[in-house]
């Protein structure tokens, strides 16, 4: 929880998060959403494979082999109108980001931190050897009606 909280956290994720709501796409016309996981994959030394399903990513940190943890991040949004603008800035009127994409991000973002506390921590060597985690960021598996 102490990771969540800390300035450079909030920081990052706020930051992320108004690039992504900034820029919404629609499933499998994510370019930019893509680049920019794939660019914060980079920074953090994580490897992925690109493309997944046209714009999809899968990552991993760990062992390479089980047991594993698979995280689902959503990164396209879903068209849908929005009648004011008070509360957060969308470039585009008809397409927006969710409040559970939000969350998604930010779980994947504290597992891969918390991850690289765990290995870094001589005490936790020994279980850390043991853990996998793979992460996916794709497209809503919501129907849309398009």
């Amino acid at each position: 929880m102490a990771l969540a909280r800390r300035p450079d956290t909030v920081t990052w994720l706020k930051s992320v998060r108004r690039k992504i709501h900034e820029n919404p796409e629609l499933a499998f016309e994510e370019v930019k959403t893509s680049e920019l996981v794939r660019y914060e994959l980079d920074k953090m030394g994580i490897e992925y494979r690109y493309p997944l399903a046209k714009t999809g990513i899968r990552a991993w940190i760990g062992t390479g082999g089980p047991p594993f943890v698979a995280v689902r991040a959503d990164m396209d949004a879903l068209p849908i109108q929005v009648a004011s603008t008070d509360f957060f800035f969308c470039a585009y009127l008809y397409v927006c980001t969710c409040i559970v994409q939000d969350d998604r991000w930010r779980i994947v973002y504290l597992i891969i931190q918390d991850d690289f506390e765990l290995r870094g921590s001589k005490e936790n060597q020994l279980f850390a050897r043991f853990l996998f985690y793979i992460f996916v960021f794709q497209k809503i598996e919501i129907k849309t009606g398009n």
